[in-house]
C-alpha cells in the first residue's frame, strides 16, 4: 500500500531528482552558460527551488504574486523566495522588469482590462481577446498603467531538457514520478552501460530538440504541408543506418512521425499514388516502423491494381519464425 505522504512528495524533490538525473545523462552537452544556470538553481535555497518547482508545473506565463502567498505549505516565506529567484536571474518580476504588455495581460481579468481600455479612451466592449489587442497596440501607456506584481520563470526550457532526458519522455512531465509512486506506472530497472549516452554530441541533441518542437507544431496545425513533408523525408533519410537502441533519441524519429501522418492523410483522401512514395521511404529496413510501412505500401499497390507486388511486399515484411 502506498502512503499518502509518498504520493504527495513536494514538487521540489521531484524536480531536484530529475535535474540531477538529467545532468548525469546530458550534462556534458550543456554550454558554460547553461551549466552556470543549473548550478545557480541547485545552490538556491529550498524555498526558492520549491517555489520554482511549483511554478514549473504551471502554465508558462506571468502569475500574480498575491496568488502564491499562503498557498503552498512547504514554502515558509514566499516573498523571500520570489526575491531570491529574481536576484539570481531565475525569474522575471513585474513591474521590476520592463516586460511587454502581452506578458502582463494574464495578471488582469476581463473587467479590469475593460477599465484600462476606458481609462485610455479605447472601446471597453467586446471579448477579452479584443480588449487585449487594443491594449497591446496602445504600447507604452498601457505598460505604465499595468503595474500589478507578477512572476514568470526563466530557463524553463533548460530544466525541461534535463527532465526529459531523465524521464525519457519528450514533455519532461514530472507527474510521471507521482504516478510511479502511486504504482500506476512502473519504471524499468536497468544498469546503465556507459558509452556516449543519449546523444553523441550537442549538435545531435539540439537537432533532436528542434525536430521534436517542429513535429509538435505540425501536429497542432493539423495538416502536413509540402515543406513539412520534404523536411520529414530528409530526416528519415538522415536516420538511415542508425542503431535501434539510439533511434528514440534522434531527429529521424519525428521525421517518421510527420511523414506517416502525411501518408495516412493521403490514404484517407483516396490518393494511393501519392502516398506510395512516402510509404516506400518509410519502409526501408533501417527505418523506425518499417514493417508497418511495408504493409501500407502493399495496400497501396493493391489499390493501384498491382496486387502481385503487394503480396511480394507482405512476404518480404513477414518476420521469419524462430527455431524451437
Amino acid at each position: 500500500m502506498v502512503e499518502d505522504s509518498d504520493i504527495t512528495a513536494h514538487p521540489r524533490e521531484d524536480l531536484d531528482l530529475a535535474v540531477a538525473g538529467g545532468l548525469d545523462l546530458v550534462g556534458r552537452h550543456l554550454t558554460r552558460g547553461e551549466a552556470h544556470v543549473v548550478a545557480t538553481w541547485q545552490s538556491s535555497s529550498p524555498d526558492a527551488r520549491g517555489l520554482y518547482a511549483r511554478l514549473f508545473a504551471r502554465r508558462d506565463r506571468l502569475v500574480r504574486c498575491s496568488e502564491l502567498r499562503e498557498r503552498y505549505d512547504e514554502i515558509t516565506d514566499v516573498d523571500s523566495a520570489l526575491d531570491e529567484l529574481w536576484a539570481r536571474g531565475l525569474a522575471w518580476r513585474s513591474p521590476r522588469d520592463p516586460l511587454p504588455v502581452g506578458w502582463r495581460l494574464p495578471l488582469y481579468d476581463r473587467a479590469e482590462l475593460a477599465a484600462l481600455c476606458k481609462k485610455h479612451g479605447l472601446p471597453a466592449t467586446g471579448r477579452r481577446a479584443e480588449l487585449e489587442v487594443r491594449l497591446t497596440a496602445l504600447g507604452a501607456p498601457a505598460r505604465s498603467a499595468m503595474r500589478r506584481p507578477g512572476v514568470r520563470l526563466r530557463h524553463r526550457g533548460l530544466l525541461r531538457r534535463l527532465c526529459s532526458a531523465f524521464l525519457g519522455r519528450p514533455d519532461g512531465d514530472l507527474r510521471a514520478l507521482v504516478l510511479e509512486r502511486m504504482g500506476t506506472v512502473h519504471f524499468a530497472p536497468y544498469t546503465p552501460t556507459g558509452g556516449q549516452g543519449l546523444f553523441p554530441d550537442r549538435r545531435t541533441m539540439r537537432h533532436y530538440e528542434e525536430a521534436r518542437a517542429w513535429a509538435h507544431h505540425v501536429a497542432e496545425a493539423g495538416a502536413v504541408t509540402a515543406t513539412d513533408l520534404a523536411r520529414a523525408l530528409t530526416l528519415v533519410a538522415e536516420g538511415a543506418g542508425e542503431s535501434a537502441v539510439h533511434r528514440r533519441f534522434r531527429a529521424a524519429r519525428y521525421g517518421v512521425r510527420v511523414a506517416t501522418a502525411a501518408a495516412e492523410s493521403l490514404d484517407r483522401a483516396g490518393a494511393p499514388e501519392a502516398s506510395a512514395p512516402i510509404w516506400r521511404a518509410l519502409a526501408r529496413p533501417s527505418a523506425r516502423g518499417s514493417s508497418a510501412a511495408l504493409r501500407r505500401l502493399a495496400l497501396c499497390h493493391e489499390k493501384l491494381g498491382d496486387p502481385a507486388t503487394g503480396a511480394e511486399l507482405c512476404a518480404r515484411g513477414r518476420a521469419p519464425a524462430q527455431p524451437a
